[in-house]
């Protein structure tokens, strides 16, 4: 029987362009790497952490579909993902306060937000102040 995270990253491998894949392996790898300082403990809410970090781009990206996804991943792992998917005009400080709300999809957008950041080649500028308010936003709880 194959894992959550071993579908996870065939998903992910299967369905997103060599860069965007990149892009969701960085994210889960730092994630892995800094799991406790992100205040993960416990290796079954590691494994859903890193699913969604692998998967966090595949609705917004690939034809992966939402029910599709509730039909393949456990509930609160679809639900991060979901949480993590900006919907069609939707403001962003709004999408950023949605996504506070899961507490799994807060920590993946954190660590996404700090690889889009490190990318300093490809990082469009407008797009730099936006990522560093909403690393602040995400920071902030209440």
């Amino acid at each position: 029987m194959v894992s959550t995270y071993e579908l996870a990253w065939e998903l992910a491998y299967r369905l997103h362009e060599t860069v965007t894949f990149a892009h969701v392996k960085r994210v889960a790898e730092y994630i892995e790497e800094k799991s406790g300082r992100l205040g993960i403990a416990d290796a079954e809410y590691e494994s859903s952490v890193l699913s969604v970090a692998l998967l966090h781009d595949i609705l917004e990206d690939t034809p992966m579909t939402e029910p599709v996804l509730r039909q393949l991943f456990a509930k609160k792992i679809a639900d991060a993902i979901v949480a993590l998917t900006r919907k069609q005009n939707e403001i962003y400080d709004e999408y950023i306060e949605r996504v506070k709300l899961n507490d799994i999809a807060r920590i993946v957008k954190q660590v996404d937000i700090e690889d889009h950041l490190a990318q300093v080649s490809t990082l469009k500028p407008s797009l730099r102040p936006r990522y560093l308010k909403a690393r602040e936003a995400l920071l902030r709880l209440a």
